[in-house]
Formats: C-alpha cells, structure tokens, sequence
C-alpha cells in the first residue's frame, strides 16, 4: 500500500457516501486511472465498500468499519493528531520562558524549569512516540500473520503500517528541529540508546551462553543491534 492508497482511504473516511469522481478530483496526487485501480484494490479487499445506485461510477462509497486498514489507519491518525498536539506544546515550552505552564511550574517546585528537566520533558515525548510506533510494529508481526490469511491484504495492511510511520517520523523530525533545546543531538542519540539499559545489554547473552549458543548468537550480530541502540 502506497501514499496514495492511505490519502484515499482517508478522502473517504472524511466523505462518507462519497462517489468514485469525487475521489478522484479530491485526492489529486495521481491521474485518473492510476486513481481507480487503487480504489479498486481497496474495493476488492474490503476496505472501502460501495452502496449501489442506478449508475455505476456513482455508487457511494464508505470505509468499513471493520476493516483492519482502516481501522488501523484511524488509530495512526488519532494518535498523530493527539501527539502533535503534545509535541507542539512541549517544544513551546522549550522555546518560551515566560509561558503560563512555566509560571505555574516554579509556585509548584520554587524555581523555572532547568534545562535538564526540559530535555527530560522532551525526551519522554520522544519515546512515547517510539513506543507507539513499536506497539505497531509488534502488531504487525506478531499478531496480524496468524489472523489474516490473504497475503495479499497482509502486505496492504503491512505496507500501510510503515508509511504511516515514516510520515509521521519525518514530520517529528521537522518538528523537533524547532525546539530551544541544548544538545538536541545528543538527546536524540539518547533516544536510539534508551530501549536497553547497560546492565539489560550486559545480561542479554547469558541464557545463549547457557545453553551453547553463544557463537549462534554472535552470528546473527547481536552485538551490533545493541550498539546502536
């Protein structure tokens, strides 16, 4: 599933009852033709019913209510539309001083936010974030392959998944790159570092060494996924 399948599941979502010209002339990336063929996949595939009506092209159409993809894709934009929100008023914080949050801040605890609780702040923004994306991704692999048996809705499904993610990863990164924050790069380093805490890193090997498979282990190049987190 592309760019283009997700605008149009969402076209349809925002117009209900909707007809297959208005789908063309409101989602506008592609041509015409190019257009169609995707709503017709998601036709075929359940995402977007069709209500017949006398003339064929005018059939109305809806997004089903329970549709994996759909339901899925309105998860991903309730969640993008509640996070930026927060994004938005935490990296205000970072970039006013005066604000009211900060008054209240300093009645509360007796001094203005340091820098280190604000890069605190943002850092746990930013790992909320990482931990909505990875209870996706765990969907994705773990619980949808047993319960889907069409490969093919599998890979829309799948496919869906990964490019709302790095829609919403790159439009984070833009946001973030607005914040008053010190070492905003380190923070970020941080981030990618802080799904394992060295003692974790430290004891991860000790079950394969148990059991003789420590060589197995190191094949699989376990050592470099850990680094990099």
């Amino acid at each position: 599933m592309d760019s283009h399948h997700v605008k149009i599941i969402e076209f349809i979502s925002k117009n209900p009852g909707c007809n297959k010209e208005k789908v063309v002339n409101g989602t506008g990336d592609l041509s015409r033709v190019p257009t169609l063929h995707r709503l017709d996949e998601l036709i075929k595939m359940n995402v977007i019913r069709t209500d017949a009506i006398k003339a064929k092209f005018h059939n109305k159409l809806y997004v089903s209510q329970d549709d994996l993809v759909s339901l899925t894709l309105k998860q991903f934009n309730d969640f993008e539309r509640y996070y930026f929100k927060l994004l938005d008023k935490v990296i205000r914080l970072t970039n006013k001083s005066n604000s009211r949050i900060w008054k209240i801040f300093k009645e509360k605890y007796g001094h203005i936010p340091s820098s280190t609780e604000l890069q605190d702040l943002l850092y746990n923004t930013i790992i909320l974030f990482q931990m909505m994306m990875s209870s996706f991704l765990l969907r994705s692999v773990f619980v949808w392959p047993p319960k889907v048996s069409d490969k093919n809705y599998l890979v829309y499904l799948n496919g869906m998944v990964y490019q709302r993610i790095t829609d919403i990863y790159l439009a984070m990164q833009d946001k973030l790159k607005t914040a008053k924050i010190d070492n905003i790069e380190e923070l970020l380093e941080k981030v990618l570092k802080g799904f394992y805490s060295d003692e974790e890193k430290n004891i991860f090997p000790d079950p394969f060494e148990e059991f003789g498979l420590f060589d197995d282990l190191k094949k699989v190049g376990y050592t470099q996924v850990l680094m990099t987190q």
